[in-house]
């Protein structure tokens, strides 16, 4: 799961990118757009950017490029 932010105008796309990854490894992907500051203070994460997690385990705040994604989720 995935909780991120449009500040960098970037990370819409990687986010695509790294729905595609999961999907062809056949792993649950979900991602949240925090929209609203509301949201932002209400999310589990105090990075807004992107806090990336897996079951419930949070793993990074950066944003991942696709091999680090990869290598992210062979460590599952």
């Amino acid at each position: 799961m995935i909780y991120f932010t449009a500040q960098y105008p970037f990370t819409v796309g990687v986010i695509d990118d790294l729905k595609k990854i999961a999907e062809k490894r056949g792993i649950p992907f979900h991602a949240y757009q925090l929209m609203t500051k509301d949201e932002a203070q209400n999310a589990p994460i105090i990075w807004t950017t992107l806090g990336l997690f897996y079951n419930g385990i949070f793993m990074t705040h950066e944003i991942p490029s696709a091999n680090k994604f990869e290598k992210i989720l062979n460590t599952l």
